[in-house]
Formats: structure tokens, C-alpha cells, sequence
């Protein structure tokens, strides 16, 4: 698959990487506790590795995984909020959860923003600052 060559939507899969790693580090506490073996262990060494490491530093192959995963919101995010980046700021900057949450509205800024600079007709849009 094709994805994007642009620094916010590998900001989108980092963050899937974060997501992921933290739950497997959850996954594998609870099994740790609850199921002891050294077969187990020998399995989970592996994934406890990809765990550790920042997504910068995974293979292109790993990384594509958590791209997928990107892609998918991308999209979702697309269909949901609008097909112009001017739309999609406008009608995601206003949901609570968004608002709220100064990562994600400054994530959701810097891509909006990106994608209204590299428009073929520039704009006069702003978005303000918080």
C-alpha cells in the first residue's frame, strides 16, 4: 500500500505505535501474572521488544503496520468530519473530546494547517491560535 509522504500522518502512526505498545505492555503484565511459563516468556521476549523500541526506529515493515492502522483513522476522520482540510478543522476542532484535549487539537491543527497550505488555491483561512 501507498501511504502519504508527510510528517503528520507518521505523527498519526507514531501515535498508533504509542496506542498499541501501551496496550500490549498491559496485555502482557496480566498474562505474566496470571499464566507464569517459560514457553510463555520465550513469546512474549519477542513482542516485548517491538514494545520498547519508538517507532522511528522500527523497520519500514513494522512501521507499515502501524500506517495501516493510520490510514484507517485518516479516513474515518475524513468521512466523518469533511473532504476539505477546511471542513474537517471546522466541523473536529468543536467536538468536546477535541476541544478538550490540547495533543490532539494541536495534532489536528498542524495537519489541517498542512493540508491547507499544499491546496492548489491558496486561501485566506486562519485558524487561530488557542
Amino acid at each position: 500500500m501507498k501511504y502519504p509522504k508527510d510528517k503528520l500522518f507518521e505523527k498519526l502512526a507514531d501515535i498508533e505505535h504509542e496506542r498499541w505498545a501501551d496496550w500490549q505492555s498491559w496485555c502482557h503484565k496480566i498474562l505474566r501474572e496470571n499464566c507464569p511459563s517459560p514457553e510463555l516468556e520465550k513469546v512474549l521476549e519477542r513482542w516485548d521488544m517491538q514494545i520498547a523500541t519508538n517507532y522511528e526506529f522500527l523497520s519500514e515493515e513494522e512501521k507499515d503496520s502501524d500506517r495501516d492502522e493510520a490510514d484507517k483513522i485518516q479516513e474515518t476522520l475524513i468521512k466523518s468530519y469533511g473532504s476539505s482540510p477546511k471542513d474537517m478543522y471546522e466541523n473536529m476542532y468543536w467536538v468536546p473530546e477535541v476541544k478538550d484535549d490540547k495533543i490532539i487539537r494541536q495534532i489536528w491543527k498542524e495537519y489541517c494547517l498542512d493540508k491547507i497550505l499544499h491546496e492548489d488555491d491558496p486561501c485566506d483561512y486562519v485558524i487561530e491560535d488557542d
